[in-house]
């Protein structure tokens, strides 16, 4: 009989475990060959990501074709594997900064913040709290372009461990606007969800397993 009793209070810890978010990804795979640029604008606001204004995903010329494609890149993964990434030259923060841009997140996120890059300038990520307070950073190096034509095929990765600090906005930026981004990624350190983006999962299962103990006490009472 307690085994019965005990059904509600495990549904709803499966519940909240079930509350883990996926890895967020964003691969900007919306462009398409009619849009060339396209505005990201609130285009993820539903995943819980917001773009600083200025900013723009380039079609892949290589994907569209010299006279549709306006972006300056391929790949990663061949020529075609690739449709859509930000471009760095049209970007800026919402303080009007060239050559930044930021994305702001709908909850506080404490895990592995990651991107692949390509272009002419080293690139930094930086990390801040609510209060607008930086509180960590990385910087990668500069890569080659691929030919005289300046078509961008290397892609280099960098990644931001948080390491548990809960931050809530991303400032990317650049030493030269001749930049590319692509598969901007919110996970933990395993690649897996979890890092409070969109959902504050911590949250939701401390209440939920308070919600189960109270529950299970009234029945035994």
């Amino acid at each position: 009989m307690k085994a019965i009793k005990s059904i509600p209070a495990i549904t709803m810890l499966v519940a909240a475990v079930s509350s883990f978010a996926d890895p967020l990804l964003l691969d900007f795979e919306d462009v398409t060959a009619n849009t060339g640029y396209m505005a990201v604008g609130e285009l993820y606001a539903a995943k819980g990501a917001h773009f600083s204004e200025g900013v723009f995903l380039a079609g892949s010329e290589k994907v569209f074709g010299e006279d549709i494609g306006l972006g300056n890149f391929y790949g990663p993964g061949g020529t075609t594997a690739n449709r859509g990434a930000v471009n760095l030259n049209t970007s800026r923060n919402t303080n009007g900064v060239a050559n930044l841009f930021t994305i702001t997140t709908d909850h506080q996120f404490n895990g592995v913040f990651s991107l692949i890059y390509g272009g002419e300038s080293t690139v930094t990520i930086t990390a801040h709290l609510v209060n607008g307070s930086a509180v960590s950073s990385a910087t990668g190096p500069a890569t080659a372009l691929c030919d005289a034509s300046a078509f961008v095929c290397n892609w280099t990765s960098l990644s931001l461990d948080l390491n548990g600090v809960a931050a809530s906005s991303f400032d990317i930026s650049g030493t030269s606007g001749k930049l590319w981004f692509d598969n901007i990624s919110f996970a933990d350190a395993a690649g897996n969800g979890g890092g409070n983006v969109p959902e504050p999962t911590g949250m939701a299962l401390s209440l939920a397993a308070l919600g189960a103990l109270a529950w299970s006490r009234k029945r035994n009472q």
